[in-house]
């Protein structure tokens, strides 16, 4: 067995195996070995595959050679570990610009990241694509660009002049984000030919906690014509541009009137994701993250007699009651869409039956449906996850999860029949994730083809199933990845290959008997399909790839042009 092979079965198990975060992870090509490079990508690509969780990685450096495989890597990366991405580019005729890689799909799922990379210079086109990118979205908090050569000229030109002297640390320009009051996108050339692009606060010179700490102390114990400048409109509106969701809520406890003025002036709070969960059945921590801050907001509930603890803090009320409360005065006055709500469902009716539906009249808006991007549940069965769909805006959802706390050893079913099917929210969706439930007989797939990804457990899944999604996928424009896990063996292999054709060998594949691959062409001129099946996991994958990620020998009689 030659030492790639070697290589890669190492590598697998490391990656299947490892549970904790790691903080680097490094893959360098030395030279012009692309084939070897694809190989080792394919394993790697595999083994996150064969994972049940996604992979905590703070920091990744690595040389690709196409879009696709960027695109496939962040897939399978968890997206609250990921702080920091470097790539090398190798000269590709697949990677044609650095905006292509910031324009990747899969960077939605992120946010807050440092991204970095290497090119020769940056073009008219990818600079706009970089402004307009930490002007408009924040996955990314700072992109920095290593280069052999740039133009000051275009920088003058499309982020303006410099705002600072030109010093030895290099040259700043700065703009400031739309719509927002305090942020600013600065962009630093540097001597050593690097250049950093970041988004950041604009803190006045004169906020500071001192001055924060002074207005609480001043609400608190003002009266007269005083307090009445603290409870004007619009000096509160003011005030309030500059202070973050936390500072408003302290300020509201200071007096009645300052209370009444800010629920007046209804200031957003901009949650962007909100998670509650329990934590062993006898406590609730609820998680906040704003669009404006990258840390987010923790609350931790605790039943005790006579009443409970938040955050340690003793308060005379009831914990359902506490946490209720506090959800409706938080979600008040939002207005902005949530990127993402994750509720725990389960363990949630532990502590009150009606928890679905009193956490559903607070969270959903009097005038319409609650928009969230991605749902994220754990359930108890189909009317769970069916309730919390139908109170969501359809064209705003595009990922929906479903988690179980019951053990991987014992899984429930979970009907995926007519009544999801006909909901508006399950035909606008994008994404499907549910492993931890079991998919009964029958599993209509003509139903989930219209995902762009999907990750789900059934029962039994035949092979005229297999082929028949082979030919719906073969088709299908929006299409990216599909994991199928069966519960029962049930593909017959003699079928499967008279049915697909014979499968692709690697000569000495020791794993040839467990793992059977097939590449299919596309309509799409440079797409294929690419199946994997795993024989003794009793998973099939289905992939949508690019010609530069297919072994060189595999062959489609393209006709010359």
């Amino acid at each position: 067995m030659d030492f790639l092979s070697v290589f890669c079965d190492d590598l697998s198990g490391i990656l299947i195996e490892q549970n904790a975060m790691m903080y680097v992870f490094e893959i360098h090509q030395i030279g012009n070995v692309q084939p070897i490079g694809s190989q080792i990508f394919t394993c790697l690509e595999m083994s996150l595959n064969l994972r049940n969780q996604k992979i905590q990685i703070r920091e990744v450096t690595l040389d690709f050679y196409s879009l696709e495989q960027i695109n496939s890597l962040l897939a399978l990366i968890d997206p609250e570990s990921l702080a920091g991405v470097f790539l090398k580019l190798q000269p590709s005729r697949f990677v044609k610009s650095l905006d292509e890689i910031i324009l990747l799909e899969q960077w939605k799922e992120f946010k807050n990241v440092q991204f970095s990379s290497t090119t020769n210079t940056l073009s008219r086109n990818e600079l706009i694509v970089i402004k307009k990118t930490l002007l408009t979205s924040q996955v990314f908090k700072l992109i920095g660009i290593y280069y052999e050569d740039i133009d000051s000229f275009l920088l003058d030109e499309i982020f303006g002049h410099p705002t600072q002297p030109t010093n030895q640390y290099g040259t700043t320009r700065t703009i400031r984000v739309p719509d927002t009051k305090r942020d600013v996108l600065t962009v630093t050339v540097y001597p050593n030919n690097c250049i950093v692009f970041a988004r950041e606060k604009c803190c006045p010179d004169f906020y500071t906690e001192q001055l924060f700490n002074k207005i609480i102390e001043l609400a608190q114990n003002c009266e007269g014509p005083f307090l009445k400048v603290l409870m004007n409109p619009l000096i509160m509106t003011n005030l309030s541009s500059y202070l973050d969701f936390v500072d408003i809520q302290a300020l509201r406890k200071t007096s009645s009137g300052i209370r009444k003025c800010i629920d007046y002036i209804k200031p957003d709070p901009e949650i962007s994701k909100l998670m509650i969960k329990s934590k062993n059945f006898v406590r609730v921590d609820v998680q906040m993250s704003f669009q404006d801050k990258a840390s987010p907001l923790y609350i931790q509930y605790e039943e005790v007699d006579p009443g409970c603890l938040v955050n340690e803090k003793f308060v005379k009320h009831g914990m359902f009651l506490t946490l209720l409360n506090d959800i409706e005065a938080n979600f008040r006055h939002q207005e902005a869409p949530l990127e993402e709500l994750n509720l725990d469902l389960y363990s949630m009716r532990y502590f009150h039956k009606e928890f679905l539906d009193k956490i559903r009249n607070f969270l959903k808006p009097q005038t319409g449906l609650l928009s969230t991007r991605k749902l994220n549940v754990i359930a108890d069965g189909e009317d769970d996850l069916l309730k919390t769909m139908k109170w969501l805006e359809p064209v705003a959802l595009e990922i929906i999860e479903v988690h179980s706390l019951v053990s991987d050893s014992w899984k429930e079913k979970i009907v995926v029949d007519h009544k999801f099917y006909e909901l508006n929210q399950w035909i606008y969706a994008k994404e499907f994730v549910m492993k931890d439930f079991v998919i009964p007989i029958p599993f209509n797939f003509q139903y989930f083809i219209h995902f762009v990804k999907l990750d789900v457990f059934v029962e039994i899944i035949s092979s005229g199933d297999v082929y028949e999604l082979k030919e719906e996928l073969l088709y299908s424009p929006s299409f990216v990845k599909f994991k199928i896990e069966f519960q029962t063996r049930s593909i017959d292999n003699d079928d499967l290959f008279n049915l697909l054709g014979h499968s692709y060998h690697i000569e000495n594949d020791r794993l040839a008997s467990k793992r059977k691959t097939w590449y299919f062409q596309m309509p799409e001129r440079d797409r294929v399909l690419h199946i994997v099946y795993h024989v003794d996991q009793k998973i099939i994958f289905f992939k949508k790839v690019g010609l530069e990620e297919i072994p060189e020998d595999v062959f489609f009689g393209f006709e010359e042009e």
